[in-house]
């Protein structure tokens, strides 16, 4: 933990608990607000079936393409933190509430 953030470290490493270090590992989320919001860079290091809950999309769909350049999709799902992939690549996270699976793909890589 570092403030707010959660980081994975392999067990062997370094203790960089004395350094004052920008990332001490892979950033897997933050907590706000007494909730855990999971960011990108877990979501980039995780496969598809490595996570609970898991939309998979096929770049021959529309709803791809839709995702990737930043908007939010229907879907007939229970609410939750969903790894978002395409053809077996994983994107990013969505959230999913009220059948409506809110982008959280970063706004830098958007199309």
């Amino acid at each position: 933990m570092r403030g707010d953030r959660l980081y994975y470290l392999p067990e062997n490493s370094f203790d960089f608990t004395p350094l004052n270090v920008l990332r001490p590992g892979i950033l897997l989320g933050e907590f706000k607000k007494n909730r855990f919001e999971p960011d990108y860079s877990l979501a980039a290091s995780l496969k598809p079936h490595e996570a609970k809950l898991n939309i998979s999309l096929s770049s021959k769909t529309n709803e791809a393409d839709k995702y990737i350049e930043g908007y939010t999709l229907n879907f007939d799902l229970e609410d939750g933190w969903y790894l978002v992939d395409v053809d077996g690549y994983s994107l990013s996270w969505g959230k999913m509430s009220k059948g409506i699976l809110k982008n959280y793909f970063p706004k830098a890589l958007r199309w």
